[in-house]
């Protein structure tokens, strides 16, 4: 976890164009990734199934858009900030 903390930090380039730093995608130096999951996803599955996925390297882009077929509602920003975070994978083994 350590480790991811200090790789979110670093530099994206998101569709507007303009970078933006993941470490201040964080609340209360937590990333905002676990908070759009928690939000977003732990409506329909619990955070386990999530987070078991991530661990088999899941395609998780993938994942994303079939959810968003069927309903759940997720802003530019929030698509971007759970691409970076699912590529980082917290949780790899």
């Amino acid at each position: 976890m350590v480790a991811f903390l200090m790789a979110a930090g670093s530099v994206i380039q998101p569709v507007g164009g303009e970078e933006m730093r993941l470490g201040a995608h964080q609340r209360d130096g937590v990333p905002e990734g676990f908070g759009i999951i928690d939000e977003k996803c732990v409506a329909c599955h619990n955070r386990q199934r999530i987070e078991d996925a991530m661990r088999k390297r899941r395609d998780m882009e993938k994942i994303r858009k079939r959810m968003e077929e069927k309903g759940v509602a997720l802003t530019e920003s929030e698509r971007s900030v759970l691409s970076h975070f699912w590529r980082q994978n917290p949780f790899r083994e």
